[in-house]
């Protein structure tokens, strides 16, 4: 028993020593694109014939600066990861004279407030691992925040999207590590039919890693989601197709 428990005790201990973990924060600069559709209070809109722009008709269209934050735990096996980020703009513009989003008819000059929060986590397991090269497949969650406010100039009127949905997704991370330099890429999709909404989600997310210390890491990378959407807000039917793309900076600490 005593030769169990002292073996128990070194197998903790080195799996110890193999655990490795990230923390990153850093600014993103994102901007979206797409187009959004909400049904009328009378629930008779052809909502594929009725979606609005959201750079060119609500007025989405700059670049938007956020905090972005990551955070990763290996084990010898794989790892968890875990990060996030926010896209909130307020813009200006008009509906197309043959459009309309819910009740607010084309040619109506409108106000618009989006949102979109995502935080992503994953549990991945190393299937290859060659220490330059590896590939870790596993599982992931997406928890999306979408709210899509539209107002009309001068008046107190307003549509609104407002949905948050937790999407399970495949998930794969692939890595190259030179050492000093290194290359993270996390891919995660999944067509579903969930609660609230219903369709296709991909998520990828892109890292270069510079290791300038032994425990100091500044990184560049890439993000872009993908979200085709239809569901339910506030019981009337909307749709979304929607892209979230920009780039990351920023630095952080390994050990």
């Amino acid at each position: 028993m005593r030769y169990l428990l002292v073996s128990a005790l070194l197998l903790l201990s080195c799996s110890c020593t193999m655990l490795r973990a990230r923390a990153y924060g850093g600014l993103s600069v994102t901007e979206l694109s797409g187009d959004a559709a909400l049904n009328s209070s009378a629930g008779n809109l052809n909502l594929g014939a009725n979606r609005v722009d959201v750079e060119r008709e609500l007025g989405q269209d700059d670049r938007e600066v956020s905090p972005y934050l990551r955070a990763e735990l290996g084990i010898p096996i794989g790892a968890v990861t875990l990060s996030g980020f926010g896209y909130s703009q307020t813009g200006r513009g008009a509906l197309d004279g043959d459009s309309q989003f819910g009740d607010l008819v084309g040619g109506t000059q409108v106000t618009s407030h989006l949102a979109f929060t995502n935080i992503k986590a994953a549990a991945h397991f190393d299937l290859f691992n060659f220490g330059i090269l590896r590939l870790s497949p596993g599982v992931g969650v997406d928890f999306i925040d979408l709210d899509v406010e539209v107002g009309q100039v001068g008046t107190g009127s307003f549509e609104r999207i407002n949905n948050e949905v937790f999407v399970p997704m495949l998930f794969a991370q692939a890595e190259a590590d030179l050492g000093v330099v290194a290359a993270t890429v996390d891919f995660g999709y999944m067509q579903a039919s969930l609660e609230d909404a219903r369709g296709r989600y991909m998520d990828l997310e892109a890292l270069l890693r510079i290791n300038p210390l032994p425990m100091l890491e500044i990184f560049a990378g890439y993000r872009w989601i993908d979200v085709a959407a239809k569901g339910n807000a506030d019981e009337r039917r909307y749709e979304a197709d929607l892209v979230l793309r920009g780039w990351m900076l920023g630095g952080g600490v390994t050990f």
